[in-house]
C-alpha cells in the first residue's frame, strides 16, 4: 500500500474511533444489528473488488468494509443508523451495477462514481469514489432516479453526525417494533434532513 497523505492516517484512525462507538451505541439501543454484524473484510478484497468496478479503492471504504461486511440477517435487522441498513460489499456492488445498468442509457454520468453503501427500502446512501481521494462525500438517492447531496464530505463526518444524534434525545429505541425512533422536529435531525 503507498504512503498516506498527511492527515489520512488521522482521519481513519477518527473514522475507526466513530465506528467503534457507533457499535457501543448500537449494543446501548438494543439494535439487533449490534449482534448480527458480520466480520469486516481484507482490505484487499475491497480493493480488488472496487478494481474490477473501475473504480479506486478510497480510504474510507476500505475501512468500512473493514468493518463489518454487512449483517447476517434480514434487511429489517440490520439498522446501523437511523432508518438505514447495513449492506454487505455484494449487494453494495449488485446495487451500482444495477444503477449503471439503467442510468448509462439515460446519460446519468453519476452511475460510475457513486457506490451504494447503506440501503433504505428504495433509497440508498450513495459514496462518492472520486480518483485519489480518500474520502467520499455522501448523497442520498432514489433506487432509479438520479441522487441527491452531498448530505456529508465524507462517510467520517456521516458517522459521526449519526452517533451524536443517536446518543442524545433525538434517537430512541421503538420497542414495539425493534427499529430506531427519530425526532424529526430536532433542530439537528432539521439541519439534514434528507440524510434521516
Amino acid at each position: 500500500m503507498g504512503r498516506m497523505a498527511d492527515g489520512e492516517g488521522n482521519d481513519q484512525s477518527r473514522l475507526r474511533a466513530a465506528l467503534a462507538r457507533l457499535e457501543r451505541t448500537w449494543s446501548r439501543l438494543g439494535l439487533a444489528i449490534a449482534d448480527a454484524a458480520a466480520p469486516g473484510l481484507d482490505e484487499e478484497v475491497v480493493r480488488s473488488t472496487l478494481s474490477v468496478l473501475d473504480l479506486e479503492a478510497p480510504a474510507e471504504l476500505v475501512t468500512w468494509f473493514g468493518w463489518h461486511n454487512g449483517a447476517s440477517t434480514s434487511p429489517y435487522m440490520r439498522e446501523a443508523l437511523p432508518g438505514w441498513w447495513l449492506l454487505t460489499l455484494d449487494e453494495c456492488v449488485d446495487r451500482f451495477l444495477s444503477h449503471r445498468g439503467f442510468g448509462r442509457p439515460e446519460g446519468w454520468a453519476w452511475v460510475e462514481t457513486l457506490f451504494p453503501i447503506m440501503a433504505m427500502d428504495a433509497y440508498r446512501l450513495l459514496a462518492e469514489v472520486r480518483p485519489g481521494s480518500p474520502t467520499v462525500p455522501i448523497h442520498v438517492g432514489p433506487r432509479d432516479d438520479e441522487p441527491h447531496g452531498p448530505y456529508a464530505s465524507s462517510l467520517l463526518e456521516l458517522i459521526e453526525f449519526a452517533v451524536l444524534l443517536m446518543e442524545g434525545p433525538a434517537v430512541t429505541m421503538n420497542e414495539e417494533h425493534g427499529v430506531l425512533a427519530l425526532d424529526r422536529s430536532h433542530p439537528a435531525v432539521k439541519t439534514r434532513a434528507m440524510l434521516f
